[in-house]
């Protein structure tokens, strides 16, 4: 990301920052890859380690122990699944590797939280309202991207009931490197730029005492830190590791003459997976052009779709909150007759978010649940 502070800051990193009784404001470095990657350092009103008990939560069971990595065709309607407004039970892991997890949530869910293994991403699909975290407060609706780095602690605070796509990941989760020059800027062809970007613009220290749990995930468990007062006491900070969100409706489509690959739909990127948006844009405008997509194989990744909303030109049976997993090894494309449907048209207002992994994923169990059973068969063509 890119440098951003917010706040109360001295002139000098680690020297004498005090209040206006004297004592001294705490540091805390929060960065990646030891002390070489991005990093914030963050002045705090208390002590950022004062904790009064540490407790492990019984975590929901570990769904991968029953997963399901069957070569076949899926399709998750996840409009079905159930309500939970509990932090751990709400993420509704539907499929994973041992890079990466998948998840859908329909909740209210507003406690604090910390991710200490993985960085979050978050699509909103239903609901607005405030990301609370110790970088401050950064305000979010439907359609925004959230990307939390892992350590970072936050609260949501939703004006309503929320749904939303989680992809959480080991590796760090960043814009495309060739959208990038050498300085980080984005180039004049990305489809996104730094006016995009929404970051923490206010700061709403906590400075109240009691007991304060957080609720802290942890390589597959649960925690509970009950700390001794609020981990959202910021005064200030400066750096380039923090929370942000940018919306899946600032993205501007690259379109050509014929029908361009997934890669120009791309928004992020990590080690082991990329994410792309298919966002409503104009059709291929080649005179003998065919917009929908030609049948392909992922040879290398396992592509999953959640759709948001509009009509899918290439798809019959979706309604909006479906996923599609088309794992390596499969042929997939166009149902039969949405090639030809798709000649002549002008353009399209689908709205969809799509997630390639580099390594196979399982499907865990509570995603059979909202399986469509016979998904394979829409692609037999009816006599």
């Amino acid at each position: 990301m890119y440098y951003h502070k917010l706040g109360k800051l001295p002139a000098k990193r680690h020297t004498t920052f005090k209040k206006e009784d004297g004592s001294l404001y705490r540091e805390h470095l929060m960065g990646l890859e030891g002390f070489s990657g991005i990093s914030s350092l963050l002045y705090k009103e208390h002590y950022p380690s004062a904790t009064l008990r540490m407790e492990e939560l019984l975590s929901p069971e570990k769904s991968s122990q029953n997963a399901d990595s069957k070569l076949d065709y899926w399709h998750f309607r996840t409009a079905k699944l159930k309500h939970f407004d509990n932090v751990i039970h709400s993420r509704r892991p539907l499929m994973g590797n041992e890079q990466c997890e998948i998840s859908v949530s329909t909740c209210t869910v507003t406690e604090a939280f910390r991710n200490a293994s993985h960085h979050e991403l978050y699509y909103m699909d239903e609901g607005r309202g405030v990301l609370r975290s110790e970088f401050g407060l950064l305000s979010f609706v439907p359609g925004d991207y959230i990307s939390i780095p892992k350590g970072i602690t936050y609260q949501f605070e939703f004006e309503a009931e929320a749904k939303y796509l989680l992809t959480q990941s080991l590796a760090p989760i960043y814009f495309p490197r060739r959208y990038l020059n050498k300085m980080g800027q984005f180039l004049e062809h990305s489809p996104v730029c730094e006016r995009d970007i929404k970051v923490p613009t206010e700061l709403d220290p906590q400075l109240q005492s009691g007991e304060v749990p957080v609720t802290i995930h942890r390589n597959g468990r649960y925690f509970r830190q009950v700390m001794e007062k609020s981990p959202f006491d910021t005064v200030g900070w400066d750096g380039y590791l923090y929370p942000y969100a940018i919306s899946i409706h600032d993205f501007e489509p690259i379109v050509g003459r014929l029908h361009m690959p997934p890669p120009i739909h791309q928004m992020f990127e990590s080690a082991h997976f990329v994410v792309c948006n298919f966002v409503p844009r104009l059709y291929d405008f080649h005179p003998d052009a065919i917009p929908a997509p030609y049948y392909h194989s992922n040879i290398d990744s396992d592509e999953v779709i959640y759709y948001c909303e509009g009509n899918f030109m290439s798809r019959s049976g979706i309604e909006k909150g479906s996923i599609t997993l088309h794992p390596a090894g499969t042929v997939h494309g166009p149902q039969p007759g949405k090639t030809e449907a798709s000649v002549g048209k002008k353009e399209t207002n689908e709205l969809a978010v799509m997630i390639d992994t580099f390594a196979p994923l399982k499907v865990y169990s509570c995603a059979r649940d909202i399986q469509v059973l016979d998904y394979n068969e829409s692609w037999i063509e009816k006599k």
